[in-house]
């Protein structure tokens, strides 16, 4: 939803410069959050638990009763999963007023908005976008300033980042707030003079280092398991298509396969009345077509995987985990699960007909 909630506020409009004014406007940071949920700085590390996950509770809700079902779920499954928060993600700030500020800060010290790794002190080039008037909508507020990463400058994976703004953008501190330590440490790491107004410090998910242990997991498995032995290919003689029905009685077309060895398959699609045709896929077809299914692991569980629903069934399906892969401690949680996948490779022929073995292939991943 935090993405969401970026696009949303670039439609938004900025001034081309920024400003410094004596009639400074004052940061909100209200840990009741009587107005709104961005009425604290977010995101922060002071919402993670310590296995690294997020607290969402009081996340703002959509106004239709169907739609709040969805965000409820979504806050729900990530709170349960994401370790840390979104690589790309924005960092909220609400105000008193209005701020003008560029659209783009280059990531210079003297840029009245800030986002540094408190590690490596980089300064990250940054999106900028302020809202004055939300018009109504639940993820919004008035006087909402957010900034993300610019695109093509992503934070290290894993990081620890302060997002800071600075007095330089016209904005004073709300009354009581001081700059934590790991603030202060941020600027100086920098190398960044000045005087911050708000900021807040959170770490991002490690999905480089988390892809890493799944692939060193997956290879341990693999050397464990001893392999799975050959691949049979199938060459793909005909295909029919045909309006029909599900074994659970539910219209669908029906595409029965014929392969070259005379065996059969059938999937079911969608009900199309206009898929009614057959193809011969041996003399008349231009390529040599052939299918083979491949074992794979499953980390997310076969009961469990995503698209269980059809068409966007699974983005309402808020009561299943559908497709999450959990990790404890950096490690892949469970112990995978064998499945099939089916791919299919496409030979082209040579002038009397048949398959060149030698060809170059092209791999084509869906999703």
């Amino acid at each position: 939803m935090f993405r969401l909630s970026l696009i949303t506020l670039l439609a938004a409009c900025a001034s081309p410069e920024g400003s410094e004014s004596g009639d400074a406007v004052a940061a909100i940071v209200n840990p009741d959050r009587p107005e709104h949920y961005f009425d604290m700085p977010f995101p922060s590390d002071e919402f993670l638990d310590g296995d690294m996950h997020m607290d969402l509770a009081g996340y703002p809700e959509a106004p239709s009763e169907a739609l709040a079902g969805v965000v409820n779920g979504w806050a729900r499954r990530i709170g349960q999963t994401s370790q840390g928060f979104a690589n790309h993600g924005a960092a909220y700030f609400r105000f008193e007023g209005a701020l003008e500020l560029p659209s783009v800060m280059e990531g210079k010290t003297t840029d009245p908005v800030l986002l540094i790794d408190v590690d490596t002190g980089e300064l990250i080039p940054l999106a900028v976008q302020f809202t004055l008037d939300a018009a109504g909508d639940p993820f919004m507020a008035d006087n909402l300033l957010a900034f993300a990463p610019a695109l093509g400058h992503p934070p290290r994976s894993g990081a620890t980042l302060a997002a800071i703004v600075m007095t330089s953008s016209g904005a004073k501190p709300a009354k009581g707030w001081e700059a934590s330590q790991a603030v202060r440490d941020a600027l100086e790491k920098a190398g960044v003079d000045g005087t911050p107004a708000v900021a807040t410090v959170y770490t991002i998910q490690d999905s480089v280092g988390e892809l890493s242990a799944l692939y060193a997991d997956a290879d341990e498995h693999l050397a464990t398991r001893g392999g799975w032995g050959d691949v049979e290919w199938k060459r793909i003689a005909h295909l029919d298509y045909a309006q029909g029905q599900t074994p659970s009685g539910e219209d669908a077309t029906v595409v029965t396969t014929t392969y070259a060895d005379g065996t059969t398959a059938v999937v079911h699609m969608y009900a199309n009345d206009e898929a009614v045709h057959s193809h011969e896929m041996i003399e008349g077809w231009p390529m040599a077509v052939y299918e083979a299914q491949i074992p794979v692991f499953s980390y997310s569980g076969l009961e469990d995987r995503p698209y269980m629903n059809p068409g966007l069934g699974h983005i309402f399906d808020t009561d299943r985990n559908t497709g999450w892969i959990d990790f404890t401690d950096g490690l892949p949680a469970d112990d995978p699960e064998e499945e099939l996948m089916r791919i299919i490779i496409s030979l082209p022929k040579d002038e009397g007909g048949e398959p060149i073995l030698d060809a170059p292939i092209a791999m084509y991943d869906h999703g």
